[in-house]
């Protein structure tokens, strides 16, 4: 990809609200919709039987549907994922769409890969239990 023309910040406690923000907008709210008392039936049964084909079948069908839920709702945090870019890496909120997409795919992993960017979901998780 070349050499990198940005740079990183550390993520921020106000980033915390830019994240929950775009992933309410993405939807993962509707991945509850996705285990629906029939799938958890299939998925019990098929690891009660050990079977594997099955228990994949099954993961392979929530895993799509989450997807489908995902690029289903990127159109309306489009802008709040510019703008968390933006704010990340100094590109002007305006710039970061008009990124090479495989620039901005390498930013996007880059953010996801941050040792804080897993934190957050780790805290997050923790306050929720």
């Amino acid at each position: 990809m070349g050499e990198k023309k940005y740079t990183l910040r550390e993520l921020q406690a106000d980033d915390f609200f830019t994240i929950t923000t775009i992933l309410g907008k993405i939807g993962v709210g509707e991945f509850k919709n996705l285990f629906t008392p029939e799938l958890i039936n299939v998925a019990a049964a098929a690891v009660l039987d050990g079977d594997q084909s099955l228990q994949e079948t099954v993961g392979y069908n929530v895993f799509f549907d989450a997807a489908g839920i995902i690029l289903n709702n990127m159109e309306p945090c489009k802008h709040d994922v510019y703008r968390f870019v933006s704010d990340l890496t100094g590109i002007p909120a305006e710039k970061v769409g008009k990124l090479p997409i495989t620039t901005f795919f390498e930013i996007i992993m880059n953010i996801v890969k941050k040792e804080e960017f897993r934190d957050f979901f780790g805290a997050a998780l923790r306050l929720l239990a």
